[in-house]
C-alpha cells in the first residue's frame, strides 16, 4: 500500500473529525441559544398571562360592585364580595375602598408575606366613573390557577422548538452535504489513484481485482495478470532527474492505459516504476497485449542513454494467464507474473515472459 493513499486516508479521517465537530458546536450552539429563547419566551408569556389574567379578574369586581360603590351600600358590597369570592376560587382576599380611602368591605385573608409566597399576586386597581375616582379595589389572588393554561401553552412552545430543532438539523446536514460532498468525493478519488499518472494505485487494484476473481471463479473463465518493469529506470531518474522521471512515468502509463483501455481492464502503479493490468475477459491474447505494451512504450522513443538494452525508454513484462483455481487469490497471481517479469529482466530485459512456457519472447 502507498505512502500517497495511507496520507490520502488520513486526511479522509481528518476532515470527517473536523466535520463531526463542527456540527456537533453548531448543534450545541443552536441548542443553548433555543433554550435562552424558549426561557424568555416562556417568562415572557408567564407575565403577559398573569396581567391579563389580573385585569380580568379587576374587571369583573369593578362591574359587580360599581353601583353599590357609588351609593357606599356596605350591605349589597359585603354580599357582592362573597359572591365573587365563591365564583373565583383564586381570590383569596378582597376589599373595597371609597375614595378617601375608608374601608367598607372586605373578604377573605389578607396575606402579608406576598414577597415570600410569590404564588399570590396583590393589585390595587382604582374605581373612576367619567375620570372621578370613587374608590378602590385591592385584592390577591393564587396565580397558580394560571398553572394550567401556561402549562399547555408552554407544552405547544415546546413541540414547536423541537420540530424547529428538527428543520435546522436537516437543513444543516443538507447544506453540508452539498457543500463537502465534492470535497469528499475528491479526497476519496486521491485515495484509490496515483496522484502523478492518474491511473489506480495499489489499493484501487486489488480491491477491483478481487472483485474480478470471485466473479471469474463462478464463472469459470480466463484471466491475465501481467506486470510491467521500466528497465533502468533508477539511472534514467539519477541522471535525467525527478522532473523528467515523473514525465517519464506519465507517458508510459498513458500508454498502457490506452492499450488496455476496455472496461473490464485494470491499468495500475504498482510501485515506483512497477505498473500492473488485470484482464478478465475470454479471448483476449495476454501475449500479443504484453507485448504491444513493450513495442508501444519503446515508440515513444524517450531519450535514454544510460539503458543496458536500449537508448530510450524500454519496459519488461511477465504475465500469467489462464483460468483461477479456488484457491488462487491476487497474491499468488501477482507472485506468479513477478517471476514471470524477473525471467523477462534475466534475458536481457524489453522482452515479455509468459509464466507458463519457460521460452521468452524478446
Amino acid at each position: 500500500m502507498t505512502k500517497s493513499s495511507s496520507s490520502h486516508r488520513k486526511s479522509l479521517s481528518k476532515i470527517w473529525r473536523q466535520l463531526i465537530l463542527q456540527l456537533a458546536l453548531i448543534v450545541l450552539a443552536f441548542i443553548l441559544a433555543s433554550w435562552i429563547l424558549i426561557n424568555f419566551i416562556e417568562k415572557t408569556y408567564e407575565e403577559s398571562l398573569l396581567q391579563s389574567r389580573n385585569m380580568m379578574v379587576g374587571e369583573i369586581i369593578n362591574n359587580i360592585i360599581i353601583d353599590a360603590l357609588i351609593i357606599e351600600d356596605i350591605i349589597f358590597l359585603t354580599n357582592a364580595l362573597s359572591n365573587v369570592s365563591e365564583s373565583i376560587p383564586e381570590i383569596v382576599y378582597i376589599e373595597i375602598q371609597n375614595e378617601n380611602g375608608d374601608l367598607l368591605s372586605k373578604s377573605g385573608a389578607l396575606s402579608a408575606n406576598t414577597d415570600i409566597d410569590l404564588s399570590i399576586s396583590s393589585i390595587t386597581q382604582s374605581v373612576l366613573v367619567e375620570n372621578e375616582l370613587f374608590g378602590k379595589i385591592i385584592f390577591q389572588r393564587d396565580t397558580r390557577q394560571d398553572s394550567m393554561a401556561i402549562n399547555q401553552t408552554i407544552n405547544k412552545i415546546h413541540w414547536s422548538y423541537v420540530f424547529v430543532i428538527c428543520c435546522f438539523l436537516l437543513f444543516t446536514l443538507t447544506i453540508i452535504y452539498r457543500r463537502t460532498k465534492p470535497l469528499f468525493l475528491r479526497v476519496i478519488h486521491q485515495s484509490l489513484h496515483d496522484p502523478l499518472t492518474g491511473i489506480p494505485n495499489r489499493r484501487m487494484y486489488d480491491e477491483i481485482v478481487k472483485s474480478q476473481l470471485g466473479r471469474a471463479k463462478r464463472d469459470h473463465s480466463n484471466v491475465g495478470v501481467i506486470l510491467l518493469d521500466i528497465d533502468f529506470f533508477k539511472a534514467y531518474n539519477d541522471h535525467y532527474g525527478h522532473e523528467q522521471g515523473d514525465q517519464c512515468l506519465k507517458q508510459v502509463a498513458s500508454v498502457l492505459k490506452h492499450i488496455a483501455g476496455r472496461a473490464s481492464d485494470v491499468v495500475a502503479r504498482s510501485g515506483g516504476e512497477e505498473f500492473s493490468i488485470f484482464i478478465s475477459d475470454d479471448g483476449c491474447d495476454i501475449h500479443a497485449l504484453s507485448d504491444k505494451c513493450c513495442r508501444y512504450v519503446e515508440s515513444l522513443a524517450i531519450p535514454h542513454a544510460y539503458s543496458n538494452c536500449s537508448d530510450v525508454i524500454t519496459i519488461s513484462a511477465g504475465f500469467f494467464s489462464g483460468m483461477v483455481q479456488a484457491n488462487q487469490g491476487i497474491k499468488e497471481l501477482s507472485l506468479m507474473a513477478d517471476k514471470a517479469l524477473y525471467t523477462a529482466k534475466s534475458n536481457g530485459r524489453n522482452c515479455v515472459h509468459a509464466f507458463q512456457a519457460p521460452s521468452s519472447h524478446c
